[in-house]
């Protein structure tokens, strides 16, 4: 018996510290995703070197309407071009989101057209153009918070030409003249480049409606949004040390209604009770803040826990009276 009761011992010992190099693994890859984001949001952020060149501050973000909204501006860069007088159109911008994602309609259009063939514009002057407000709709599910991510895709332009006498040119026909750094100021988020994956996904989200499969995202089509020239395509997400506690959390929440549900005494339960239903509140307090989600599914979860505390209870409760012994 002694030396059966220490192989569990040491089984429960052994499995209790490989929970914790797996937790400490987990919490180790997290950091390491959260870091990489923030590198890839200062990449976003270097000085910029081109001719023309938009800067995109993503200010906040409405998870009612999903929208994001943020200020356009633009700035002169290296002056690599000659004395000619130089005039400047408005700023503009585009929201490509819902377009992206009816590929249809964006395999037609494609937005390198912002950059070749500029939409007539008649008002024009040698000031730089004042910024403008924007508003982008962002394609998500907030209901699976803290694991919602959400793609906003669009292009900015304005034109820009030298005149030479009487002739104009576009610096829009050059290469590699426009550029755009983008500072994400939406607090609860981090910022990154799609994968192919996400965008075929994305690509396919209308699927029902056009009842074709969109064509698979290649290279070139990443190259295209990434950044470069006058257009983005980005994926807003939650950072990862968020979905790890939540993880964390929920489980601890989790072996705690088994416990309370199926192992404490009856007369403990009115004090067990009020405390867990005060504590799991509380986590979702804090882990969902000022958001106004609800009911979502990590309300649905917490419901489901619920149920799962009572469900013991009462489990117990119907087998004690009638597991009962008459008394003769």
């Amino acid at each position: 018996m002694e030396l059966g009761k220490a192989k569990r011992l040491n089984w429960r010992k052994i499995g209790a510290f490989l929970f914790l190099v797996l937790l400490a693994l987990t919490l180790a890859w997290a950091f390491k995703k959260d870091f990489a984001s923030k590198d890839f949001e200062r990449i976003l952020s270097l000085p910029l070197i081109s001719d023309n060149n938009y800067i995109l501050n993503l200010n906040s973000f409405d998870i009612d309407t999903e929208e994001v909204k943020g200020v356009l501006s633009f700035k002169k860069g290296l002056p690599i071009w000659d004395d000619n007088p130089i005039f400047y159109g408005p700023l503009s911008y585009y929201d490509l989101t819902y377009t992206y994602a009816a590929w249809r309609e964006f395999v037609n259009i494609n937005i390198g057209f912002l950059r070749e063939v500029p939409p007539p514009v008649t008002s024009f002057t040698k000031s730089l153009p004042s910024p403008v407000e924007f508003s982008i709709k962002a394609l998500g599910n907030s209901q699976i918070y803290p694991f919602d991510k959400y793609f906003i895709m669009g292009a900015v332009t304005c034109q820009v030409y030298i005149k030479k006498g009487k002739q104009k040119e576009y610096v829009h026909t050059k290469e590699n003249v426009e550029s755009i750094k983008i500072n994400n100021y939406i607090k609860g988020f981090f910022i990154r480049s799609p994968t192919k994956i996400e965008l075929d996904e994305i690509k396919n989200i209308f699927k029902v409606f056009t009842k074709e499969k969109a064509p698979p995202t290649g290279d070139a089509e990443i190259r295209e949004m990434n950044n470069e020239k006058n257009r983005f395509g980005l994926i807003m997400e939650r950072p990862y040390y968020l979905k790890i506690m939540t993880v964390v959390l929920g489980t601890i929440a989790l072996l705690s209604a088994l416990t309370i549900g199926f192992k404490t005494r009856f007369k403990d339960l009115p004090v067990q009770l009020i405390g867990y239903v005060i504590g799991v509140w509380g986590i979702r307090s804090i882990l969902l803040g000022d958001l106004k989600i609800f009911p979502s599914y990590f309300d649905y979860t917490i419901l489901g826990m619920y149920v799962l505390l009572f469900a013991g209870i009462i489990f117990r409760r119907i087998k004690g009276e009638t597991g009962k012994k008459k008394s003769v």
